[in-house]
């Protein structure tokens, strides 16, 4: 049974403190001292605990300081569940999940002006006894299974993958070669089997009218049920070209060079044919009052296309990709392993 390889994975994470203790100062942006920590109150752990919800405030810890995050968790890029994780605890443990906060000066300037206080010396200690425990081993690290890519890409992170070819590559075929994919991952790489994968349909205008129902499709539906169409297209990472930005003034992320992008000739389930198989249609969804088409991946990422664009019958919105192309699939955005209908506000 082959192994196939989607982008991205919602960690399992146990919601445990693990900092080292630190008595001294936040920083601000130009790395200056800003505020004493004898200034500022002393707070127990199981204090911090309680603030775990947004009428309460989200409070979080960092080596040694608590930091009140509420009005951030709306903005977090990751997303409002991934932080609320964290929430009444160290959010160390992520911070060392996702390496990008630590690798960059940028997290800890976004977070150092939410501070409110510092964590008791009992109670630093002791998540500085449990961060000694955090991801220790190869059984605890999430970036164990990445599968291997190609010496010839340029890596700007491993943990997860940031890759790109090298320019002088890319021209030498119209097609990029799926070994020469450019990789930008915000989590680990989930590996999922055939006979594990599942895409869920669900929200308004189905037929059975309950919201919280869904109708499923294995892989074999998809591959067995459904027409197999094609479009070539090229995906380019946001951040393309971010080294030259740099030289004109110093922007956020990783400093690509102009290989974070590539082509493919993509393979699969027209996206409208899917939503009319469950009964979703043009006037269906005039009725129900259905706007956008909402995708949500393994690891929990979302984006949303217009209803009228996932319902265009010369559209070329797919939702399986063909087994030549599964090596590459990690790279991409919005190929979900669910697909949510969602109403209007």
């Amino acid at each position: 049974m082959s192994r196939r390889l989607f982008w991205n994975l919602v960690p399992r994470l146990t919601a445990a403190s693990s900092t080292a203790f630190f008595i001294g100062s936040y920083v601000t942006q130009d790395g200056k001292q800003a505020h004493a920590a004898s200034q500022l109150p002393v707070y127990r752990r199981s204090e911090i605990m309680r603030h775990v919800t947004m009428d309460k405030g989200i409070w979080v810890t960092y080596e040694g300081n608590v930091y009140d995050i509420t009005k951030f968790v709306a903005n977090h890029p990751g997303g409002r569940d991934k932080i609320s994780l964290a929430a009444g605890n160290d959010i160390g443990p992520y911070w060392k999940m996702y390496p990008q906060h630590i690798n960059s000066k940028l997290p800890m300037e976004t977070l150092s002006p939410m501070i409110v206080g510092t964590l008791h010396p009992e109670d630093a200690k002791k998540e500085a006894e449990e961060s000694a425990k955090d991801l220790k081993g190869d059984l605890n690290d999430p970036f164990t299974r990445e599968p291997d890519l190609s010496p010839l890409l340029t890596y700007h992170m491993r943990k997860p993958y940031n890759a790109e070819a090298p320019s002088a590559l890319l021209s030498d075929s119209w097609i990029t070669p799926n070994h020469l994919w450019f990789v930008r991952n915000h989590h680990p790489t989930p590996i999922i089997e055939d006979d594990d994968y599942v895409l869920t349909v669900s929200g308004r205008g189905l037929p059975h009218g309950h919201v919280d129902r869904a109708v499923t499709f294995t892989l074999n539906d998809l591959q067995t049920k459904f027409n197999k169409t094609y479009v070539t297209s090229t995906v380019q990472c946001g951040g393309n070209r971010r080294n030259e930005m740099n030289k004109v003034r110093k922007t956020f992320g990783a400093p690509w060079e102009s290989g974070a992008m590539s082509t493919a000739k993509w393979g699969g389930v027209l996206l409208s044919d899917l939503l009319k198989s469950v009964g979703v249609e043009h006037q269906g969804a005039v009725r129900e009052g259905i706007e956008h088409i909402q995708f949500v991946g393994a690891e929990g990422m979302e984006a949303s296309i217009p209803v009228y664009k996932a319902l265009n019958p010369w559209g070329d919105v797919r939702s399986l990709l063909p087994p030549s192309l599964l090596p590459a699939l990690y790279c991409l955005y919005l190929l979900p392993l669910f697909a949510v209908i969602i109403p209007p506000d």
